[in-house]
């Protein structure tokens, strides 16, 4: 199995973290000339309650998406990586909101 430039990985799994890794490189790539390339960037405020255990948290914050570059989804799961990054990934969201972050003239 021949990786990459020609390179043979070690493993599989080597060669499979390197995929993944490519993989989210060009993903965090895309959004970021979607947003460079996007005066229409908006902005959502989030609000979630998580539970670790016996212990409740409440957390929120403001994230920019790209209409046609992001959606609903990969804005909710950005917010959610960040939850993780956090929290490591031991909780469970009891409540999740996403709304524009813009009140109605």
């Amino acid at each position: 199995m021949k990786g990459w430039a020609g390179e043979t990985p070690e493993t599989p799994e080597q060669f499979l973290a390197e995929l993944e890794r490519r993989a989210e490189a060009e993903k965090a790539r895309r959004a970021e000339t979607a947003s460079a390339q996007s005066p229409d960037l908006v902005e959502f405020h989030w609000l979630a309650t998580i539970q670790m255990g016996p212990r409740l948290v409440t957390e929120d914050g403001v994230i920019g998406a790209v209409p046609g570059a992001h959606t609903r989804q990969s804005t909710t799961l950005a917010v959610f990586d960040h939850l993780k990054e956090k929290y490591e990934s031991g909780f469970t969201v009891l409540f999740f909101s996403l709304e524009p972050n813009q009140l109605a003239s």
